[in-house]
């Protein structure tokens, strides 16, 4: 026992046990007292120290469980860190592409020239960019988006239809300038205006043979007469009814008022002579039918309103029971050859102005894509409407004089219809275009 005693001595000399083991040591070493005591006290010591060995050593597991714990918080410092580090690095990137997203928008803004978005949904718009988080909810903004979109696809739409419009009423333009060209080539010299029902009775004239012609094809204007006058005087003519009409000769008249009975027209029948005639006018030197062209000028009175038919100086006229005062409201253009090639030329010129500018210079849209396609996809499929175009009606002749016989129409318009009409109309046209100067597209 003494030598377990000082094996236990030995191996707790830190152990301070308390003074009633120190004295029970001190007996045992001098070898006095009672033994069983000791012997209790020594085991209750041994569970003492078994107990302080066992806290020791889950104090040396909880050391270790704290080193452990350290070096967990070392690297979770580190981590952190690095996340914070990460973290500015993505918090700058974020801002970088938010400033860009808003510079492309607006760059996108400008460009989309076509889709106008308002003040405020633009600031709505840039107020959400400004505050652009990860992740985003751009449905409200897209919402938006679309509905500027579809307001100006359906203003693009209306502006579509709207150039359809305008184009189909230029093409009518072409067209009429096209008709204006054709009638400058095929009319050997200019014609004035004249119904469609009187131009078929000319040409039931010619297929039937009837010698005729208007009266402004067989006169000109007398030697020296002023321009002034000149003008003045064609205008009189035609607010008389007398520039268009037909001279007829004699011996045909009886055909011709056969051929009124089922055509429209009006003709020459010469009166008694005046006294005082009109000087303005006189037979063209190259002309048909002189003789029947002289009796008739003689039959208008150029110094008094009392004759059947007169034409005076200052612009007042008589036709019969028709009077009135005409004013030039241009040059002369159909009395004279020199002044039928001037009208002409005037024309002419009046078309190639005209022409020149054809068509229309129209700048590209700027480009928006999506909306350029779905206005060219509709463009595509819609439907083009064709131009719908009628010559220009003539305006109607004036009345004639006393002598002059109109016929009853209601036939006239089938003389077109006819295929012998068509062919003889054709061969007029090949006819006036080969004696026609040629007319230069300028």
């Amino acid at each position: 026992m003494r030598q377990r005693l000082r094996e236990l001595n030995g191996q707790n000399e830190l152990l301070r046990l308390g003074q009633e083991h120190d004295q029970y040591v001190h007996d045992l070493q001098a070898e006095r007292g009672d033994a069983g005591p000791v012997l209790a006290a020594l085991r209750q010591r041994g569970r003492q120290i078994d107990e302080v060995l066992r806290v020791l050593q889950r104090a040396e597991e909880a050391r270790e469980v704290y080193d452990a714990a350290c070096q967990a918080l070392d690297g979770a410092e580190s981590a952190l860190r690095d996340a914070q580090i990460l973290s500015r690095d993505a918090q700058t990137q974020e801002r970088d592409e938010r400033d860009k997203l808003l510079e492309a928008f607006a760059r996108w803004r400008e460009q989309s020239a076509q889709l106008d978005l308002p003040q405020e949904v633009w600031l709505e718009i840039r107020r959400a960019l400004t505050t652009y988080r990860v992740p985003a909810d751009w449905s409200p903004l897209r919402d938006q988006i679309d509905g500027c979109a579809r307001r100006a696809e359906s203003e693009l739409r209306s502006r579509l239809l709207r150039a359809e419009d305008r184009r189909d009423a230029l093409s009518e333009q072409q067209r009429e300038q096209e008709r204006t060209l054709q009638q400058i080539w095929s009319q050997s010299s200019p014609v004035p205006p004249r119904r469609d029902q009187i131009q078929a009775t000319r040409l039931q004239l010619m297929l039937r043979g009837i010698p005729g012609a208007p009266l402004y094809e067989l006169v000109d204007f007398a030697p020296g007469l002023p321009s002034e006058a000149q003008d003045l005087l064609e205008a009189q003519l035609a607010d008389t009814g007398l520039l268009d009409a037909l001279v007829v000769p004699e011996a045909h008249l009886p055909e011709i008022r056969e051929l009124l009975e089922d055509y429209p027209d009006r003709f020459l029948v010469p009166g008694p002579p005046v006294g005082q005639p009109l000087q303005g006018l006189v037979p063209d030197a190259a002309g048909r039918f002189p003789r029947e062209t002289a009796a008739c000028l003689a039959g208008i009175s150029g110094g008094s309103l009392e004759a059947e038919t007169a034409l005076l100086p200052d612009g007042r006229f008589r036709c019969g029971m028709l009077r009135g005062r005409s004013h030039a409201a241009g040059a002369a253009g159909f009395v004279g050859a020199a002044a039928r090639e001037a009208n002409r030329s005037a024309r002419s010129r009046s078309w190639r102005s005209s022409w020149s500018s054809w068509p229309p210079r129209r700048a590209p849209p700027r480009p928006r894509r999506r909306l350029r396609q779905a206005v060219a996809s509709w463009t595509r499929s819609a439907p083009r409407s064709e131009g719908r175009g009628a010559g220009p009606g003539a305006g109607a002749a004036g009345a004639g004089p006393p002598g002059a016989a109109a016929g009853r129409g209601g036939a006239a318009a089938a003389a077109v219809r006819r295929p012998g009409a068509k062919q003889a109309w054709s061969g007029l046209e090949e006819k006036g275009r080969a004696s026609a100067p040629a007319c230069p597209m300028g």
